[in-house]
């Protein structure tokens, strides 16, 4: 709930689900995710979550594609709403900064 308007939640992930994150270029995703979307979304997924199973109230937010969620389920809907809107999403973040001399 901390995240800034203005602000993006850049989440790096593996090219291919189950392996280890590779940083090297070519290795990983990135998603470019702007801090209001990913402040009200996985915000709503995680309450949703919540209400049908109290006692994860207080575990982190998480955004993720488990093997028992689908493009159905809240949280998988939500992990696959982002990989096809926020993947490589670069057009989104504003101009870089001139530099100060």
């Amino acid at each position: 709930s901390a995240l800034p308007d203005g602000a993006f939640v850049l989440a790096f992930l593996p090219r291919v689900k189950g392996e280890p994150l590779d940083l090297s270029p070519g290795g990983h995703v990135v998603w470019i995710v702007p801090a209001v979307v990913a402040r009200e979304e996985a915000l709503a997924a995680h309450w949703h979550y919540a209400s049908h199973n109290p006692g994860s109230a207080k575990h982190s937010v998480m955004v993720k594609d488990k093997t028992d969620r689908s493009e159905k389920t809240r949280s998988g809907a939500l992990f696959h709403r982002w990989a096809s809107l926020y993947e490589s999403a670069w057009h989104l973040l504003p101009p870089p900064f001139d530099a100060v001399e």
